[in-house]
C-alpha cells in the first residue's frame, strides 16, 4: 500500500504510534489537529520522500536539504515548495520511527531535561529534547519559511 499525498492538503504532522490490536506501528497522518489516514506499510522516510518528490525536490541531493535524513535534525529544515511547507523532525520518547512536523504551530512544553512534550491542538507528542532546542527548531521553521516565501511572488502561508 502506498500513500500518495494530496498536494491540496496543509500536513501538519506524520506520527507513528503502536497499535496494540495489530501489535504493529500505525502513522498518522494528521491535519487541523485531527487524524486524516492511518496508513501501515509505509515507513515515514517514504511518506516525507513521497512527499517531497511530488514537490518537485528531493531529500538526497539537493543543497538546501539534508543529504541523509537521518541527520536532518542538525541540519536546515526542507522546504515543500508547492504548499510553502516546511519540514522538520523530532526524535519521539517509545517510539521507533521520528515525528516530522509540517507547521510550526505547537506549543513546547518542559517535562524533564531534553523531554518536551509537543502539543498541537487536541494533539501531543513527548520527544527527547530540551525546551531550548525545541523553540530554536520552531523559530528555525519560521524563520525558513518567511525567507522562502520572500524569494517569491506574495502567497498567502498555509500553518
Amino acid at each position: 500500500m502506498s500513500y500518495q499525498p494530496n498536494l491540496n492538503d496543509v500536513i501538519l504532522v506524520v506520527a507513528p504510534h503502536y497499535n496494540t490490536n495489530t501489535k504493529s506501528v500505525i502513522y498518522t497522518y494528521t491535519q487541523n489537529g485531527s487524524v486524516m489516514e492511518n496508513f501501515t506499510c509505509l515507513e515515514t522516510t517514504s511518506f516525507v520522500e513521497q512527499f517531497l518528490y511530488l514537490q518537485g525536490t528531493s531529500i538526497i541531493g539537493s543543497r538546501e536539504s539534508a543529504r541523509v535524513l537521518y541527520n536532518f535534525s542538525k541540519n536546515i529544515p526542507l522546504y515543500a515548495p508547492i504548499t510553502q511547507q516546511v519540514i522538520h523532525q523530532y526524535v519521539m520518547e517509545a517510539a521507533p520511527d521520528p515525528i516530522y512536523f509540517f507547521t510550526s504551530m505547537y506549543e513546547v512544553t518542559e517535562l524533564a531535561k531534553k523531554r518536551c512534550q509537543l502539543t498541537l491542538h487536541s494533539l501531543s507528542f513527548i520527544v527527547k529534547a530540551s525546551k531550548k532546542q525545541c523553540v530554536s527548531r520552531r523559530d528555525r521553521i519560521s524563520h525558513y519559511l518567511m525567507q522562502k516565501l520572500s524569494l517569491h511572488s506574495p502567497i498567502i502561508c498555509k500553518p
